[in-house]
């Protein structure tokens, strides 16, 4: 089953979103926050609403769009699967909605991508993206809903 539903903001910063299956959207997307570092957030509601939860750390205090793209997908009952390409590489981690379930994030491709979506089938997990360097690999899949790649 296909999980993700990537949107796209003014800017270009792109905006990921999941749909539970009582309708309401978990969104994840980039912020910048008072001490001017750009780090990731989610959130239940839309991201005007300003209930945010930052989901990483140490981001960059430069202007600009710091992630290529972005993928959520929920986890089970314990949490969410998130994704995210910056010009380092294809990063993952689970988060159970108030921290970090697995630190520090997993790196999965040394090559950026410009779109990430999640597939599951029970505990199997697929990350699918479009790597930027052709040659280079364009999924990953996990057999224990992340835990090892």
């Amino acid at each position: 089953m296909h999980v993700n539903v990537l949107m796209a903001e003014a800017g270009d910063c792109p905006i990921a979103a999941y749909q539970e299956s009582n309708g309401e959207t978990v969104y994840l997307w980039q912020q910048t926050f008072e001490d001017g570092v750009n780090d990731l957030v989610m959130s239940k509601t839309t991201p005007e609403r300003g209930d945010a939860k930052r989901v990483t750390f140490g981001g960059s205090r430069q202007l600009g769009c710091h992630y290529l793209a972005l993928a959520i997908a929920r986890g089970g009952d314990w949490g969410w699967h998130i994704a995210w390409s910056n010009e380092h590489g294809v990063f993952y981690a689970r988060m159970d909605g108030e921290a970090w379930v697995s630190s520090p994030p997993k790196l999965i491709s040394s090559s950026p991508a410009k779109q990430l979506s999640f597939e599951k089938a029970e505990a199997k997990l697929k990350l699918s993206w479009e790597p930027l360097d052709p040659v280079a690999p364009a999924y990953a899949v996990s057999n224990d809903e992340g835990r090892s790649w």
